[in-house]
């Protein structure tokens, strides 16, 4: 009897057994199903990014180089950017002057020693990709139904040491294994993502000295000209010595050739290449760093017989600096025009003769008048030439006014154009 009894009893519990383990393998198997599917369109999407990243710095390299590149590459900005954008984005971040400054400073060197980095671009690429690849194989060989004993008994219990069980759940685990829940897809998670880790990138590693880059390169945002003496002795050769001293400081120039100085200064240092679009002052230095001043301070003097000085013999007649005066005579600038404005000039700007004319003044009879050898300007010839003026940076607009003839008045008062337009445009005489 009791035997008899047993039977059903123990077929009964067989197969509720068979009922729970089947539920807990079910359980077990969608949470990893869930997992291998994440992780794989996760891993997708990282090499994605990687490719990117290498399709990036491909671009960098072949329009700046492999410099450029392993500095754009450790910088972040070959990431999350469109290939056909990187270009603009390297060129945005980094500054022309900086990016020329890298090409220069590393051709021909060991550019992994220059730029003080542990490692290049390719070598993190092909640590990130095998990376990758491990975590794919990983995931091939453990997250299947064939792993589902394997992963449970590693994961699906955590880490850590799990509550003490009622009697009841003691004799489940004894009859049928550790229980699987849906729930327990959360801790399975968690313990998934520990293992696999963060998403792979190819990571920026860390230079080899505790100075910047710019540092090491020597780079600065201040345009180097020179040193003081190879500027003085570039000025000297070309303007005027006569009425010039010698200071602590270096040349002091004369009165009137001060503002034009400043000016080549100036433009030594700002002035870009029109057709390489490069610094001025980056053209004229070579690879090691040393500056031909001589040469920069020629081609920024240039530009302003260009621009400024050579114009004025054509918009004046019989323009020069008056007979007689030196520059060591001069407190400024002083120019002359001895037949006022070029007819031509005054046609191609919307002007006439009526716009000059000689400067009279009453003698001691209403009837006697005498020349002072000056010239009346209108608002109209005024405005055009203030607008000429307007077109240049502070350092220019002094060199134009100081160009100016000093024989021009403004209307019928005794103040000169040149006067009118510092007071307009706030200049004072000198820097």
């Amino acid at each position: 009897m009791a035997a008899g009894f047993l039977v059903p009893f123990l077929s009964g519990g067989l197969i509720k057994a068979q009922e729970i383990r089947d539920e807990y393998d079910e359980n077990a198997g969608n949470i990893i199903d869930a997992a291998s599917a994440k992780y794989n369109a996760q891993f997708d999407e990282n090499q994605k990014a990687i490719e990117l990243q290498n399709a990036n710095y491909a671009a960098v390299e072949k329009t700046f180089g492999t410099a450029v590149a392993e500095v754009a590459a450790k910088q972040g900005l070959l990431t999350d950017v469109n290939t056909g954008l990187v270009i603009d984005n390297v060129k945005k971040v980094l500054g022309d002057k900086y990016i020329k400054h890298i090409e220069r400073v590393t051709k021909g060197k060991d550019i992994k020693t220059e730029l003080g980095y542990q490692s290049l671009f390719t070598e993190d690429y092909k640590s990130a990709t095998a990376s990758l690849k491990k975590n794919r194989d990983w995931v091939a060989n453990n997250l299947n139904k064939g792993a589902v004993k394997n992963i449970s008994d590693l994961y699906l219990a955590g880490d850590k040491e799990l509550p003490e069980p009622t009697g009841i759940e003691k004799a489940q685990k004894v009859l049928f294994g550790d229980r699987i829940t849906k729930g327990t897809g959360v801790t399975f998670d968690q313990a998934l993502a520990g293992t696999i880790g963060d998403e792979i990138t190819v990571q920026p590693t860390k230079v080899s000295s505790s100075m910047s880059l710019e540092e090491r390169l020597g780079y600065t945002d201040t345009a180097f000209i020179g040193t003081i003496r190879e500027q003085d002795t570039a000025l000297a050769n070309i303007l005027s010595m006569e009425g010039a001293t010698i200071t602590n400081e270096g040349i002091a120039f004369p009165d009137a050739n001060k503002n034009h100085a400043n000016a080549i200064k100036f433009l030594a240092a700002s002035l870009v290449d029109q057709d390489t679009k490069e610094p001025l002052w980056e053209k004229h230095t070579n690879e090691q760093g040393k500056v031909d001043t001589s040469n920069l301070f020629i081609e920024s003097n240039n530009y302003i017989l260009k621009e400024i000085i050579t114009p004025m013999g054509g918009m004046f007649i019989d323009y020069g600096v008056p007979k007689g005066m030196t520059v060591t005579k001069m407190t400024e600038r002083v120019m002359h025009t001895g037949g006022g404005f070029n007819e031509k000039w005054l046609e191609a700007n919307g002007l006439s003769t009526a716009d000059i004319k000689p400067y009279v003044a009453s003698g001691a009879g209403t009837s006697k008048i005498r020349s002072l050898n000056k010239f009346i300007v209108t608002n109209n010839a005024y405005e055009v030439i203030s607008d000429l003026v307007e077109t240049f940076p502070p350092e220019l607009q002094k060199v134009y006014i100081d160009y100016l003839p000093n024989n021009l008045l403004y209307k019928d008062s005794n103040k000169t154009i040149k006067e009118r337009l510092r007071a307009e445009f706030g200049l004072k005489q000198y820097i």
